[in-house]
């Protein structure tokens, strides 16, 4: 950690020396902007090509009904893997898609709340939005 805030206040004083400084540059000046900006990107399915810089655009695809994608997914996500089969059976079960939100939400919350492990990478509400995300992304819903 003490490595990533060194290099994290060396690209700020490379961007403007006066960073740091009182009436310094802020975030909104472009050069401190870029130094301190994170892009986190989540790509699941068959289309895992990244292309990062200014100005890019990219699309990638999941396919819907993608089980296995979906509980990969999961499981770089939560690390219990038996919470991610009984979400996997949860979101296969013959429910209504209204019924298995509502369940996938109760998760979520569960996970917000510190119920399971994460993988490493996300934090916890991040983890939690992310598994109606999956969900959505895989089941088309």
């Amino acid at each position: 950690m003490r490595t990533k805030a060194l290099e994290l206040a060396l690209d700020l004083q490379s961007a403007n020396p006066a960073a740091g400084e009182i009436n310094g540059p802020t975030v909104s000046d472009p050069g401190v902007n870029t130094a301190v900006t994170t892009n986190t990107f989540y790509i699941h399915g068959s289309g895992t090509n990244v292309a990062l810089g200014t100005g890019i655009t990219q699309a990638s695809t999941v396919s819907k009904g993608d089980l296995a994608g979906l509980a990969n997914a999961l499981s770089e996500l939560i690390k219990d893997q038996q919470t991610v089969g009984e979400v996997l059976a949860m979101v296969t079960s013959d429910e209504t898609d209204k019924q298995k939100r509502s369940k996938l939400r109760a998760i979520g919350d569960a996970v917000r709340a510190g119920s399971f492990a994460i993988g490493t990478g996300a934090t916890a509400d991040v983890a939690a939005d992310r598994i109606i995300d999956l969900a959505h992304q895989f089941l088309g819903w």
